[in-house]
């Protein structure tokens, strides 16, 4: 991987988490750093928490009802998010923080330790900015802009972004093969979806590379939960649009694979069969045995 430095900026709804998973599914990339998703409680949103990626570890970040002002508590940065980066500061690898915004415009501390990252010539990493005019923000766009990636969603296509993260991320030769994982979860108990999404995500994070995993659902909860695990969210009415999505590097095959509840019927041994028959291309006979 090379040591990117890459800033994205967009509003609320531009598709930065579907661009960002789909671009590191492709890459083969598995990030650390800390990711910022919606919480909810009984299929309701309640607010936002701070997930660190390395470990799956997860703290309360805001807690109030949607498009409503909210703040997080004045000790929280410093109590635990800034332990929570300098931990996944502690591995090799891209460093992932997305989402930087209004939640975090007065802790100095916490944003000297993302400059501090941001210069590190050593460490890849990848910053989601909330497209808002805020100090931290603006600095730091308008000073990367002639020396690191910058994408703002507002004027890039999708394709158009994801092309040139991929180019970042990566100089290596795509993998002959991809296999596309969509999970139509619609219908399906959420104890249940959320039992194939941790099974999917499972296989795709032990083969990196070689699969993307788009969920399709119509429940919010669902989707954002898919979205913070790397997967692509889908809503149920537009499934279709997962099976046409566009990679955005070159392979010279792709594979679908659509599961359902019936896939929660699999042995493991099954399971991994599944998928790897997916994978596995078909021999073509020669010109010379022809």
């Amino acid at each position: 991987m090379n040591k990117a430095k890459v800033l994205i900026r967009g509003a609320s709804g531009s598709g930065k988490s579907s661009l960002l998973n789909q671009a590191l599914a492709e890459c083969g990339i598995q990030p650390r750093g800390l990711r910022t998703l919606r919480s909810f409680q009984d299929g309701k949103e309640q607010g936002f928490d701070m997930l660190a990626l390395s470990t799956g570890t997860w703290v309360p970040l805001v807690r109030g009802l949607p498009r409503q002002p909210k703040r997080p508590d004045h000790a929280f940065f410093d109590a635990f998010a800034l332990p929570m980066l300098r931990g996944e500061l502690a591995g090799d690898g891209l460093i992932l923080v997305d989402e930087i915004g209004r939640f975090e415009k007065h802790e100095d501390n916490y944003l000297k330790a993302l400059l501090e990252v941001w210069h590190d010539s050593a460490r890849p990493s990848l910053f989601v900015l909330k497209k808002e005019h805020l100090p931290f923000n603006d600095m730091l766009w308008d000073s990367a802009v002639e020396q690191a990636l910058t994408i703002d969603l507002e004027e890039s296509t999708p394709l158009e972004a994801g092309q040139s993260l991929c180019g970042a991320l990566m100089d290596a030769p795509a993998p002959r093969v991809f296999l596309r994982v969509i999970l139509d979860t619609s219908g399906m108990e959420s104890a249940e979806a959320l039992r194939l999404l941790d099974r999917v995500c499972q296989w795709l994070n032990s083969h990196p590379g070689k699969g993307l995993g788009i969920l399709c659902d119509e429940r919010a909860e669902m989707l954002h939960t898919a979205a913070g695990r790397g997967l692509v969210p889908v809503h149920a009415n537009n499934c279709e649009d997962g099976l046409s999505l566009p990679l955005f590097r070159q392979y010279q095959e792709v594979r679908d694979l659509v599961l359902t509840a019936r896939s929660l019927q699999l042995r493991d041994a099954q399971w991994q069969a599944l998928l790897a028959d997916a994978l596995r291309q078909k021999e073509q006979p020669s010109s010379a045995d022809s």
